[in-house]
């Protein structure tokens, strides 16, 4: 829109008639009408107009004492429209606001919430439509009701006298205008007296106007009127603040371009989530018959998010265990791993139970869905923009006592004529309690935060660089450097056009961080068999640690990434990955699962290689070093601007495949080369087994030149019998105790 156009927000309305004995949603305010005062007016404006012929006369040249106030060039005020058509008394209540100098608007009207953008010149219609208002309404370019009061300086007026009004005294002024066929225009304005004012020495306000039509009088009015518009708490150059010029957080603007593009999604985040949602359950009442009962329930769970690994992980405890004194065993874990269109539920608490199943078709409909069991799954950031109208900034509010940049889109329910605002709340991660912030006018506030939006990286480097400069710490070390300037989301609230500006899901979240979640942690292995699984080691360089400044979670999370990218499988497949810190090497210790059994209906998994394949990519990468992990550190050296990234190479031939058990203690067989030392002894081996075999065939030779059956003699060097001279006679006593 151009900076003059006035936006009429709720430009749809509903009636609200008034019967019965409903009391004014004023009530509060000392000096708002009741409904029987109203209804008195009502019927003395009736009376007038039809018991007067004519309703009444234009002034001729009527001197003017005192005159008529004029119209502040800038106020605010809450409007109350009462008119009475076909019979019918009726109320709208309101609030308008004008800046002259800006020459911009505010008519907000609290009936339902339906609004669309246009000009200056499409508001006439809605104004006629509203009240009976003709193009005249919108000379000097504002379209509101207290335009009306601009009419008695454009024609001749004249004064009345005073005139009790909601219990004050007020200056009566009249305007009569009337036309060759008969037509009748009358308006009295009422001004607080210069004895009454509003605030010491301050000039009178405006406090009602009464406007009858016996026809229509173009371009005045479009039709036959009586209503009556009481101003409460008019703020003269009291200018809208610039949150009072942006739509309601929740209402989405057809036609309306947005003046500031949301956020970009990272590729990675966390938090914990509050979600409050409506149940509605059926009860068997008897002789088949149910009752439909509704109810409130809130949803807490810790979720984390990498759609660069298209991973998603969400901790709850279902909602339906309740009143169990044991609930919290039940605490379930969540994985759903986008690649293979497989979802897994480990209940962690339960030895691991898990079971796992191609992933629900309601996860990827971009939209937060509540399961069967309670939990609740985040449309992808890529479907975010995938919305039937594109989002709109509807400036800023107040929600969970912090103000926030509000961003709001619309989606056709598929099927139905029902659409759906999806509402996004983002505040900055600068929030400070400094009472001096607090004191600060709304309009001060808000262009703070523009010139934030707009260029406060810049700015904040500047005086980053300039503070390192001057040492203005003053304690010897550097002004802190500034990581992110991201805005943290707070809330969602999603809005269905037919509940009349309630939510039917809101969704808090707590502890934002826009972090990788690890997914090196996501354990799913308990659903897998012993076939299913194979176990390795890899080793890295000795100084890995401090080339990645220790970032061990990191590591990890990059070399699980890197294996997954090289053997064309999902991440999650790289299971239970751990670091072993050697004397000499950094090693990983890691698990390759094979395809899901239940995959058969999930067409992704059968994207990917079976777990063999895998092993042998991995491998093979690993042996040509073309296996690259890529680190991206946290905070780059001094001098250096981030992101800084980092590359690991893993050793060459190290992946050796082990046996893994339950806490990580593994076991292998060693395929060990030889050394020269143990060549030379094998050498000295070789010479003994060789004369060994010399003398066995020896022997064999000489056995052939013996008598059958006999054993082989040694040739004696001597062939005489025994004698006295060469033998040795030993006598010993077999029998003697001693032996």
């Amino acid at each position: 829109m151009k900076c003059h156009c006035l936006v009429l927000w709720a430009a749809v309305l509903t009636w609200a008639t008034m019967v019965g004995g409903s009391t004014s949603p004023g009530e509060g305010y000392n000096l708002r009408m009741t409904q029987e005062e109203r209804e008195k007016v009502l019927d003395r404006m009736h009376a007038e107009m039809v018991g007067v012929e004519p309703p009444c006369v234009p002034p001729h040249n009527t001197p003017i004492n005192p005159v008529m106030p004029m119209m502040p060039n800038a106020f605010s005020t809450r409007v109350e429209v009462a008119f009475q058509e076909d019979n019918r008394k009726k109320v709208i209540f309101g609030y308008e606001s004008f800046d002259n100098i800006l020459n911009s608007g505010v008519l907000s009207y609290e009936l339902k919430k339906i609004c669309k953008a246009q000009t200056i010149l499409g508001l006439k219609e809605e104004m006629r439509f509203l009240f009976g208002l003709g193009e005249k309404i919108g000379d000097g370019g504002y379209y509101g009701t207290v335009g009306v009061m601009n009419w008695a300086y454009q024609y001749q007026y004249q004064y009345l006298g005073t005139q009790d009004c909601r219990g004050m005294i007020c200056d009566k002024f009249d305007i009569c205008i009337s036309n060759p066929n008969g037509g009748t225009v009358h308006i009295v304005y009422y001004w607080s007296s210069t004895d009454w004012h509003v605030a010491s020495d301050e000039p009178p306000v405006p406090v009602a106007v009464e406007i009858t039509s016996d026809a229509k009088m173009s371009p005045l009015v479009t039709r036959r009127v009586m209503q009556r518009f009481d101003f409460y708490e008019f703020m003269r150059e009291f200018r809208p603040s610039p949150e009072e010029l942006a739509p309601p957080p929740d209402v989405y603007c057809m036609n309306r371009k947005t003046s500031e593009e949301p956020p970009e999604v990272p590729l990675y985040f966390s938090y914990s989530s509050e979600a409050v949602v409506g149940f509605e359950f059926s009860f068997p009442v008897g002789d088949n018959d149910t009752v439909n009962i509704q109810f409130t329930s809130i949803i807490t769970q810790s979720e984390s998010y990498d759609w660069e690994a298209k991973i998603a992980l969400a901790d709850y405890i279902p909602w339906y265990i309740f009143g169990d004194e044991y609930r919290y065993d039940h605490l379930t874990r969540r994985i759903q791993d986008f690649n293979q269109d497989l979802e897994y539920y480990i209940e962690t608490n339960l030895d691991k139970q898990c079971r796992y199943g191609p992933m629900d078709n309601n996860t990827d409909g971009g939209n937060i869905i509540i399961n069967k069991d309670g939990s609740i799954g985040l449309m992808p950031p890529w479907l975010f923009k995938d919305l039937d109208e594109p989002m709109q900034y509807n400036g800023i509010h107040v929600t969970r006592g912090l103000l926030s940049d509000v961003w709001v889109g619309m989606k056709k329910i598929p099927k139905t004529i029902f659409e759906e605002d999806f509402v996004w709340y983002y505040a900055s991660p600068f929030v400070s309690d400094d009472e001096s912030v607090e004191n600060l006018s709304r309009e001060l506030k808000w262009h703070l935060r523009k010139n934030r939006r707009r260029d406060m990286r810049e700015s904040i480097k500047e005086e980053l660089k300039s503070s390192k400069k001057s040492n203005s710490l003053g304690n010897g070390n550097d002004a802190p450097s500034l990581q992110s300037l991201d805005k943290v989301p707070i809330r969602m609230e999603r809005y269905l056009n037919i509940m009349a500006g309630f939510p039917h899901l809101i969704y808090n979240m707590f502890d934002y961080q826009s972090e990788p979640p690890l997914t090196h942690t996501f354990d799913i292995s308990p659903c897998y068999n012993v076939s299913q699984k194979r176990d390795f080691i890899v080793d890295l360089p000795g100084n890995t640690l401090v080339k990645v400044t220790n970032l061990r979670d990191k590591l990890l999370y990059s070399s699980q990434h890197a294996m997954a990218l090289m053997g064309i499988l999902s991440p999650l497949r790289i299971n239970r990955m751990v670091l072993e810190e050697r004397q000499d090497s950094i090693r990983l210790l890691f698990t390759v699962l094979d395809i899901a059994l239940a995959a058969a209906s999930a067409t992704g998994a059968f994207k990917e290689n079976n777990m063999n394949t895998a092993v042998n990519l991995i491998r093979n990468a690993i042996n040509t070093n073309e296996l690259v992990i890529t680190v991206e550190l946290v905070k780059p050296p001094e001098g250096i601007e981030g992101p800084l990234f980092v590359t690991v190479v893993p050793i060459a031939g190290s992946m050796q495949e082990v046996h893994r058990g339950e806490n990580n203690d593994y076991s292998y067989t060693l395929d060990k080369g030889y050394h020269s030392g143990d060549m030379a002894g094998l050498a000295i081996g070789m010479l003994m087994v060789g004369a060994l075999v010399g003398v066995i065939i020896n022997m064999v030779i000489q056995r052939g030149n013996a008598t059958p059956g006999g054993l082989p003699r040694v040739s004696m060097a001597r062939k005489n019998r025994p004698t006295s001279d060469n033998t040795i006679a030993i006598n010993g006593n077999l029998t003697g105790s001693e032996i």
